[in-house]
């Protein structure tokens, strides 16, 4: 039997996972989540609702290719190329082209900074497309060159007996041959090989459930397509008026205007001036919500841009006291760097109290020649060896070093050190 099943909840479609696991306990399971943290964190619920479980394979549907073929490809010598070395492969194939003067829409940018990743995209998409060379040849003329460097790439990929993503997806397509219930909880569909490796994959399985997000119109096509089934809709009863949080499901990505209806507690909207006081606030309600009966692990962060927002997260989760797990692994900024341009911050503002506060609460001790410290406490800084940095030329006088300031001056700094440890130690309070 095959389902293919759509929510706007991804709580809901968990739920659907969960029930189809139940129904076959005791039976290996086949079961492909969109990422591996998803699938252990399902069946560990699982397990902790049942007692136990056994049987349920669990993988991302790009490594069940990966293990799929990789046999074939240890037979034949190949090795699995990826992320840098993509573009390595990409440049070596324009190389080939720039030698042989084949290249004319991409020869001005071929040498240009970014050039060689953005290449390396979309060679991935077009092999994952398994686009038609004579086809892209004729679309134009970069078509021309695309077909021209592909054609390389290809070559290169041969000679150093390496292969890629949409090279193991054909041969996992070729190879695959299981015969196990299968679960597949919002797999991707996105590219051709994908979905020739999922209907080869559930060609000789004697049951499965697919689940889907409602607002993936093309996504569901496609599997609608590789199953040979409608879709179904399922929704969980809830009474009039409907909540805000299924609102915000159902039309955060509908070009229509909803309907005209009141805000709950559910959904709640916040607003702050930068990154470092949202990190703060999202902090606060962490802690709110937690004293209110919420298990830390019940919480996620969706963050819009990780590399600017993660660090500074740490820091309020740090401070609060909160556990945090981090799908992309923990970056640590280094202290050092953020002193020195804290620093070069105050230079700019003409020494400013705030901005040397701030160097002051990173906790970084100058040190003498001989590699001892300045200074004995762990939060005052004495920051003669810096007066270049932070103070600033006045017509043609040399500056002074800040320990050989005025008393006035000295004090105004001391003064906004402990300004800066007050409000540290009231945001950690309050939060």
């Amino acid at each position: 039997m095959r389902r293919l099943l759509t929510s706007y909840s991804a709580e809901t479609r968990i739920q659907l996972a969960t029930n189809f696991l139940k129904s076959h306990s005791g039976q290996e399971v086949l079961f492909v989540a969109p990422t591996r943290a998803a699938g252990d964190d399902l069946v560990r619920n699982l397990s902790l609702s049942t007692g136990g479980s056994f049987g349920v394979h669990r993988f991302t549907l790009a490594s069940l290719a990966v293990e799929t073929a990789s046999e074939r490809l240890t037979t034949d010598g190949f090795s699995i190329l990826a992320g840098v070395a993509i573009e390595a492969l990409a440049a070596r194939a324009v190389e080939g082209c720039r030698t042989a003067s084949e290249l004319r829409w991409f020869e001005p940018v071929a040498a240009t900074p970014g050039f060689f990743r953005a290449l390396a995209s979309t060679i991935t998409e077009l092999r994952m497309n398994d686009v038609d060379r004579v086809a892209l040849a004729a679309s134009g003329p970069a078509g021309e060159d695309l077909s021209k460097i592909l054609i390389r790439f290809e070559q290169a990929q041969v000679e150093s007996r390496i292969s890629d993503l949409a090279m193991i997806y054909r041969i996992a397509t070729e190879t695959v041959k299981r015969s196990l219930p299968i679960l597949l909880l919002d797999p991707p569909a996105n590219n051709r090989l994908e979905r020739n490796f999922i209907a080869a994959l559930i060609a000789h399985s004697p049951s499965l459930l697919a689940t889907a997000h409602c607002q993936n119109v093309r996504g569901v096509k496609a599997l609608e397509e590789v199953f040979k089934t409608k879709a179904e809709l399922t929704e969980p009863d809830s009474a009039p008026p409907e909540p805000a949080l299924s609102r915000l499901r159902k039309y955060v990505f509908s070009v229509a205007a909803p309907p005209i209806a009141t805000i709950d507690p559910s959904v709640e909207f916040r607003s702050a001036s930068d990154e470092s006081r949202e990190a703060v606030e999202i902090a606060r309600s962490i802690g709110a919500a937690a004293r209110n009966g919420l298990a830390f692990d019940r919480v996620a962060i969706l963050l819009r841009n990780p590399e600017t927002y993660q660090p500074l997260i740490e820091d309020a989760m740090r401070r609060a006291n909160i556990p945090v797990f981090y799908s992309l692994g923990s970056r640590r900024p280094n202290a050092a760097g953020r002193a020195f341009l804290a620093l070069l911050a105050c230079a700019s503002e003409g020494l400013s109290a705030s901005r040397f506060g701030e160097y002051l609460s990173l906790g970084r001790n100058a040190r003498r020649v001989d590699g001892r410290s300045r200074t004995r406490s762990r939060h005052r800084k004495n920051p003669s060896s810096l007066g270049t940095l932070v103070g600033g030329r006045r017509g043609n006088r040399r500056p002074r070093p800040l320990d050989q300031a005025p008393i006035r001056a000295r004090s105004r700094i001391d003064e906004a050190n402990r300004r800066t440890e007050r409000r540290g130690r009231r945001k950690i309070e309050s939060s």
